[in-house]
């Protein structure tokens, strides 16, 4: 008995290896060009400065890490507060393994596919055979729209949103085939993981999540309460970061998200964009149909979605053809919705406009089509299941292929991208984003090194600085002395001179921190200190990881 267990353990273990190899093989043609030295240029060309300005935070202690020092042209600002951190979180592991910035954007970008190929086939698994689920998965792999994310636009957190919307939905597949307590972990980690990944991935796949939930749900009875206690728990283990960004948006500049260029009016896709249109560029998005750029879903996905959405009459079971219908009318709702004939409802609902581009919009309606193309194969007969699985696969190769690739590859290092005039170029780089409200312009000129004397005489005999602190040695020669710290006063910031505790002010239109102090020698320690809302939100992250954690500990303990 002991030795055939051994047998099926050894196969299991065979089964997933070789299960793990093809998801591997899948995810290749999207990311082997990432496979080398150098860097490519992109137009969120910010990625390996945030992830230096993590590792920063991490050094220093300051977990998690909210406030970013040498953003803002140097002054810093609550970057991670308000920009979804997993990424972030998981290139810094890198980084601490021993790889270069650089290097970890690179391997950043390869495991958003890598992780978006395996949950998609563990969540299509749940519907289709082996060979259907690779299929899907494959399919998703190279939606045109994470070419663009890439290797065009460069933006890592929705790249991470494309591979944990899969794992959030199996998550919830997984809960309501098993019910058990392993299930329910998964599916609140998940859901968690989820949140943290791009904030504008999870919002406007929330209608996605919402249909796919209810419908599902229709046939596993007794599921709600628990279905909405793994969601109060998937955001409880968020809460560190959701919690500040929900009732902390007004602290920060967050108008020029929509303005100008940024205005959701500009960058409506045609109906040929959205569906037929195959032209490839590098460009941005303009107002028009004349963009250098990929802004639509592609007709390979969409002749693939609808024709695995016919082939789902074919099937006999009417709640998998109620769900898929359901599905299927929610791609074309999403892609209405990148069309300029859905501008009212843009204009009725204000938290859209924070969408930008209606294109992004491309991103759940692929998603979709992707997914109903397992319909199509599984209903293949089964003696042209190989032919038909390899003509899909070199035929989506064929037409979208080439899109996976750089315009353009540098033999660069980290020290390129971080010093000199790439540096200050990466300060500036959207520099109103998330700035906070205390300052009123854009600062003109870099952050001085140090402490800034507006009033009086004064020495500065040591200056040090962290993350989110600063340390000053100072004497003062005049009866009195205004400083300024070179830092944009935020709600935490507090200000000690000799170890007591004073009032600072405002200065200037940068709105620095200003204090006052009197002649003699002070130490001045300015700090950061989390506000009773912050610190009751990572309480509840860290008693909801606490909880999954122990859940899935007993469960190994039991096995």
């Amino acid at each position: 008995m002991k030795f055939t267990n051994l047998i099926d353990l050894f196969n299991r273990r065979l089964t997933a290896g070789l299960l793990i190899l093809a998801i591997t093989l899948i995810s290749l043609p999207a990311v082997f060009r990432l496979l080398r030295p150098g860097f490519f240029p992109m137009y969120d060309d910010m990625q390996v400065i945030r992830v230096e300005q993590m590792h920063k935070c991490i050094e220093d202690g300051q977990i998690p890490c909210r406030w970013v020092p040498d953003l803002g042209y140097g002054y810093g600002y609550p970057l991670f507060d308000y920009y979804a951190p997993l990424p972030y979180y998981f290139m810094e592991v890198i980084h601490l393994i021993g790889f270069s910035f650089i290097d970890c954007v690179k391997i950043g970008f390869i495991a958003s596919v890598f992780l978006s190929a395996f949950f998609f086939f563990l969540l299509a698994r749940r519907f289709f055979g082996v060979y259907g689920s690779l299929l899907t998965s494959f399919v998703w792999t190279m939606v045109p729209f994470r070419a663009a994310d890439i290797f065009v636009r460069g933006a890592m957190g929705e790249a991470w949103g494309m591979a944990l919307l899969p794992a959030y939905l199996w998550g919830f597949e997984k809960f309501i085939h098993d019910k058990d307590s392993k299930s329910f972990a998964m599916f609140s980690l998940t859901g968690g993981l989820f949140f943290i990944s791009h904030n504008l991935t999870v919002i406007m796949s929330l209608p996605l999540i919402a249909i796919w939930f209810v419908a599902r749900s229709r046939s596993a009875k007794g599921i709600l309460k628990y279905l909405v206690l793994s969601v109060v728990l998937s955001l409880s283990l968020a809460s560190f970061y959701v919690v500040p960004l929900i009732v902390g948006h007004n602290l920060v500049h967050i108008e020029t998200l929509t303005k100008g260029y940024f205005n959701f009016i500009n960058h409506f896709s045609s109906i040929k964009q959205i569906f037929f249109s195959t032209h490839w560029g590098y460009g941005p998005s303009e107002v028009g149909s004349g963009d250098d750029a990929f802004v639509g879903i592609g007709p390979l996905h969409l002749i693939l979605g609808v024709i695995g959405f016919v082939a789902t009459f074919i099937d006999k079971t009417k709640s998998k053809t109620y769900f898929f219908a359901t599905l299927f009318l929610t791609a074309f709702l999403y892609a209405f919705l990148m069309h300029a004939k859905s501008t009212p409802f843009w204009q009725v609902f204000p938290f859209m406009k924070y969408f930008q581009f209606p294109w992004r919009l491309a991103l759940p309606a692929s998603f979709i089509f992707s997914f109903l193309s397992g319909c199509f194969y599984e209903k293949i007969p089964r003696l042209i299941k190989p032919v038909t699985f390899i003509f899909t696969i070199a035929l989506i190769l064929i037409v979208y292929g080439s899109f996976f690739a750089p315009k353009q590859w540098l033999n660069i290092s980290d020290k390129d991208k971080l010093e000199g005039e790439a540096r200050e170029l990466a300060q500036t780089a959207s520099i109103y984003d998330y700035l906070p409200k205390s300052a009123q312009i854009n600062p003109a000129q870099k952050a001085p090194n140090g402490l800034i004397v507006d009033e009086g005489r004064v020495d500065v005999f040591s200056s040090t600085r962290g993350s989110d602190w600063y340390r000053f040695n100072i004497i003062v020669k005049s009866e009195n002395a205004t400083l300024v710290v070179p830092a944009y006063d935020f709600p935490g910031w507090q200000v000690y001179v000799d170890g007591k505790h004073i009032p600072h002010e405002r200065f200037g239109d940068l709105g620095l921190i200003s204090v006052k102090t009197s002649q003699g020698t002070h130490r001045l320690d300015v700090f950061l200190v989390k506000t009773s809302l912050k610190i009751a939100s990572d309480a509840i992250t860290f008693l909801a990881f606490v909880t999954i954690s122990s859940l899935l500990i007993k469960i190994f303990q039991k096995r």
